[in-house]
């Protein structure tokens, strides 16, 4: 590998890092909103497996269409969600053409997925996704400094 090859590798690791919380709030925040079961379920016909390539994909208007909301503007901002779990390989996305003639995205399920969706025991990662971001665990974070410095002066 070259020095600049490396250089980039480690720039993006670095950035990779310090967004490090981001992917798993959004993921939770998906998981509030019970996004990976809206699609699954919506995918899952003729007992094709919703996850991968040839599952049905949904739009943000198909999506919004299962949320409890009356929202103008919550597909443009599901979209946002969606199109960050998309880049971060937890979701695929197509582009295409709509009825408008307008260019619109479509949402699918990805093999990571399975791991958030309930499975036929009612069981998923799902809990565990959200008790880790949950405020209480990432308030503690914020201690760890403090905590440490302490510890490592006391015993000095």
């Amino acid at each position: 590998m070259s020095k600049e090859d490396e250089e980039g590798s480690d720039f993006a690791r670095a950035l990779q890092v310090s967004s490090g919380t981001t992917l798993g709030m959004v993921t939770t925040a998906a998981m509030q909103l019970n996004l990976f079961e809206i699609i699954a379920k919506a995918s899952t016909v003729n007992g094709t497996s919703p996850f991968g390539h040839d599952a049905k994909r949904l739009s943000p208007d198909d999506i919004v269409a299962h949320l409890p909301t009356q929202n103008p503007t919550a597909p443009a901002m599901l979209e946002r969600i969606l199109r960050f779990l998309a880049a971060n390989s937890i979701l695929n996305r197509i582009v295409v053409a709509g009825e408008d003639g307008k260019e619109k995205s479509l949402y699918g399920l990805t093999s990571v997925c399975k791991y958030y969706v309930s499975d036929e025991d009612g069981v998923s990662l799902a809990p565990t996704l959200v008790m880790i971001h949950d405020k209480v665990m990432i308030d503690s974070w914020y201690v760890l400094m403090s905590c440490s410095l302490f510890k490592l002066f006391r015993y000095a």
